[in-house]
């Protein structure tokens, strides 16, 4: 790094295990409404949420 003037910042990213935060929810699930539930399931996109919910909803 000769040469370059500039200090270094960092940013700290909490690891996750996405099977831990998974069954996390799911034991908070007969407090939550679905749509909560579906946006802190970790492998859901928020994007998702709402063609879920509209699914759901058309099946019911």
């Amino acid at each position: 790094m000769i040469g370059i003037e500039d200090t270094p910042a960092f940013k700290r990213n909490r690891m996750t295990n996405q099977l831990e935060q998974a069954q996390l929810v799911l034991l908070e699930a007969p407090h939550l409404d679905e749509e909560t539930l579906l946006l802190k399931l970790p492998n859901i996109t928020k994007d998702e949420v709402a063609t879920i919910l509209r699914r759901k909803r058309n099946e019911a």
